[in-house]
């Protein structure tokens, strides 16, 4: 029994590395710079907003740490969570051509925004690794934690948006919320600062994943309590349970998509 699931899990994994080629890699071919783009537009993010930050745009933290270092962790963190949502809820109506044509599975096309994800962070986190040289004094071993706490951001942000990616192949509409959502809720994440929990509204803003992860994931990597590293390791347990009921989900639901895609 052993032999086939590692035989089944090696097709899946073939299958998603097409697609990541097909959709992710070949994305800039043709094109003079197709490589160089895959280097510079997931940091396009850390040096826009760290851009509006140096202007001014943000409010201070307060914090010893440089608001540049917090920012650019904030978002790399961040886009963990929302490009894997963003990906996922749409990328059964992507490939639906591709799944008609050579009866793929749905799981392949969750696996290859996995994958796409984790290049990003990748690159992204190994940008800033050059930047922590520019600030040994804050460069620690916590940094080290980064891409498993990415890790168990993918895996919730990949259950949740594989469940909305069923919902989009009914109803199209809710990928442009899911991406509205995806963006505004950036400023709600705790990436430019810390939010007053004082307020209605702020207590429960700082009990959002998002805002849970991103703070966590930061003040773990950075070696202090900026929050409750309580938080995080509860969202652990939330994100294991989260991917159990997405994958009996979308495996309940697996014919009923399939047949609405043809």
């Amino acid at each position: 029994m052993g032999f086939f699931v590692i035989k089944s899990l090696n097709k899946i994994h073939r299958q998603a590395k097409a697609l990541f080629l097909r959709n992710h890699i070949y994305a800039y071919e043709g094109m003079q710079l197709r490589f160089v783009w895959h280097l510079v537009m997931p940091c396009l993010p850390i040096i826009l907003y760290n851009i509006l930050n140096y202007l001014g745009i943000f409010s201070t933290t307060g914090d010893v740490i440089p608001k540049s270092l917090l920012v650019s962790f904030g978002i790399t963190f961040y886009f963990v969570l929302s490009e894997s949502i963003v990906g996922c809820s749409n990328c059964l109506e992507v490939n639906k051509s591709y799944i008609n044509k050579t009866g793929l599975d749905i799981f392949p096309c969750y696996l290859s925004v996995a994958y796409a994800v984790s290049m990003s962070f990748a690159i992204r986190y190994s940008a800033l690794q050059i930047v922590l040289l520019l600030n040994i004094e804050h460069y620690t071993f916590e940094i080290l934690y980064g891409p498993l706490l990415a890790l168990v951001i993918l895996v919730f942000g990949i259950s949740i948006g594989s469940v909305i990616s069923i919902f989009v192949i009914f109803y199209k509409d809710i990928v442009n919320i899911v991406q509205m959502f995806a963006f505004y809720m950036l400023f709600a994440s705790g990436v430019f600062g810390l939010i007053n929990d004082s307020t209605f509204v702020g207590e429960i803003v700082t009990k959002l994943p998002g805002y849970i992860f991103v703070t966590s994931s930061r003040s773990i990597v950075f070696g202090h309590e900026m929050v409750n590293e309580q938080n995080f390791y509860i969202m652990i347990l939330v994100s294991l349970i989260v991917c159990v009921l997405s994958y009996r989900i979308n495996k309940n639901s697996k014919a009923l998509v399939l047949n609405h895609l043809k």
